[in-house]
């Protein structure tokens, strides 16, 4: 029975590290990683629409990119770095659909 337990907890913990890879959208069969054009344009929009950036979306991470990256994090209580490590992606997530839940105000993004 503990063994059972233990696969359970495993492969849980393996579809959570796979749906916070995805990052935007959520699709773990295209999961993108940090530094892919397209997941720093959706982060960029995300931080904009929120107010932590004022630079050019351009798709590299920047001091610009980094600066707000490193404010979202402050603010959310997360390791300070200027990456967009898996937990800044789920935080950047959860962020993204509390927006869509409260009126579909980014429903552009991604």
């Amino acid at each position: 029975m503990r063994q059972l337990i233990a696969a359970l907890s495993l492969i849980g913990a393996v579809v959570i590290g796979l749906l916070i890879l995805a990052g935007p959208g959520g699709d773990a069969s295209q999961a993108l990683g940090p530094d892919d054009p397209d997941t720093l344009r959706w982060a960029q929009d995300l931080l904009y629409r929120s107010g932590y950036y004022e630079g050019d979306f351009s798709e590299q991470l920047d001091p610009a990119t980094t600066a707000a990256i490193e404010r979202f994090q402050k603010d959310h209580l997360l390791d300070i770095n200027g990456l967009l490590d898996p937990a800044t992606l789920a935080a950047l997530d959860q962020v993204e659909q509390e927006f869509r839940a409260a009126g579909g105000l980014l429903d552009d993004i991604g």
